[in-house]
């Protein structure tokens, strides 16, 4: 398993980490297609050259991967490096998981960051799901990652495909293709979607992509007992720290 790095001018990638270097992004929505207008709380997420996708859950809160913003050696990108969405936002400032660690080795249970940027009107949440999720559950993956099998350059284009729940492991969520064949409905991810929100069919948040093979892929679980505190604190002390 691995994170997978994409630069928007790179011709290659690592799937290790290397001490150093910057910022992972990655996984992508493969086998799945073009989302249109659903999901509007789900934005592109650009660090540097890197691209990942992350998911409004306050008109100023902007949940993604750390993974996205703090580099494998442990050093965090700089704020000015951070845009949100396609005008660019810069954060005004970024909350890191602290348990997610500082490298050289991480945590990918707590691959969560909060970004908190300038409240914008009319900007569309998305709600996050009081029922945990079970095995089996389908779910929508979504972000703006490549959408071809073997690509490592981003669309650009918000993707969203389906997949069920195969297992719990600690508080991630996965979702496996057993046939080792991507087929429509049988969505795994890949470069450009860490960050990006998986939803439950009634459209609620449940978890935050993270990391993915070709034979599965995981996302952190929002309702986790660890991990539900952190974004709920971290929502409130910005707003307090704004006023």
């Amino acid at each position: 398993m691995f994170h997978v790095m994409t630069l928007i001018l790179a011709i290659a990638i690592s799937a290790c980490r290397t001490a150093g270097s910057a910022p992972s992004s990655g996984p992508k929505v493969v086998g799945g297609g073009p989302a249109g207008e659903s999901f509007p709380s789900v934005h592109i997420l650009r660090v540097g050259w890197q691209l990942c996708s992350g998911t409004f859950i306050s008109p100023s809160h902007f949940l993604t991967a750390a993974h996205c913003v703090r580099g494998d050696a442990g050093v965090d990108a700089a704020l000015d490096d951070i845009h949100v969405g396609t005008d660019g936002e810069t954060p005004v400032s970024v909350a890191i998981h602290p348990a997610y660690g500082k490298g050289p080795r991480f945590e990918p249970d707590f691959d969560v960051a909060v970004l908190t940027v300038a409240a914008k009107q009319g900007r569309l949440a998305a709600r996050i799901s009081r029922r945990p999720p079970r095995i089996y559950d389908v779910v929508s993956i979504v972000g703006f990652g490549s959408t071809s099998r073997g690509s490592f350059f981003p669309s650009f284009t918000k993707s969203v495909g389906t997949n069920s729940i195969a297992q719990f492991t600690g508080s991630r969520v996965v979702v496996a293709n057993h046939s080792n064949r991507l087929t429509q409905g049988s969505v795994l991810l890949g470069p450009g979607d860490s960050g990006g929100g998986w939803f439950n069919q009634d459209g609620d948040l449940i978890a935050v992509s993270s990391s993915g093979t070709e034979t599965f892929s995981e996302a952190v679980l929002i309702a986790d007992r660890v991990v539900l505190p952190f974004i709920q604190d971290s929502i409130v002390s910005r707003a307090e720290g704004s006023m």
